[in-house]
């Protein structure tokens, strides 16, 4: 199992975890991620989050100056936390 969500720069360790298995882009920030593990959405394998989460992701880079958001997922099997730079 798997929980997924954001960084907002690599070197970041807060993951901000998606709450839900779908982002709802009419939604504010506390609807769709949150940072407590509790509340995050766990998925089953790592293909039911990603092309949803760099689609999501690659938009909000595009004005961003200051950040990097980067796409994390923790493995809560291995509790390995993984981090894609590059999408």
């Amino acid at each position: 199992m798997f929980l997924a969500g954001y960084v907002f720069k690599p070197d970041h360790d807060e993951i901000h975890f998606m709450k839900n298995e779908k982002i709802d882009g009419r939604k504010k920030y506390g609807n769709n991620f949150t940072t407590d593990k509790s509340q995050a959405h766990q998925f089953k394998s790592v293909d039911q989050f990603k092309g949803l989460l760099e689609k999501f992701l690659a938009k909000a880079n595009v004005d961003e100056d200051h950040y990097n958001f980067t796409l994390t997922y923790l493995d809560l099997d291995s509790g390995k936390v993984t981090k894609i730079l590059r999408f």
